[in-house]
């Protein structure tokens, strides 16, 4: 059986430097402006009966949630 090669310096658990970094915030603007428009943008095409308009938005509006979760 070979040995494990372990390092003598010990083992540090990462800390959280900065709870809110600039980036999370920005993302966090962004998909609340991207939900209030598509929010908007549904309402509109609805009312104006175009319903396929308003299944795209709200499409890629969900696409652009999921990303925003994923990142």
């Amino acid at each position: 059986m070979s040995g494990v090669n372990r390092s003598s310096r010990p083992v540090v658990a990462a800390r959280p430097r900065e709870a809110i970094h600039p980036h999370r915030v920005l993302m966090a603007l962004l998909v609340v402006a991207i939900f209030i428009c598509a929010v908007a943008g549904v309402v509109v095409m609805a009312s104006m009966g175009q319903t396929t308009a308003a299944l795209v938005i709200a499409l890629v509006a969900g696409g652009c949630f999921s990303t925003a979760a994923l990142c």
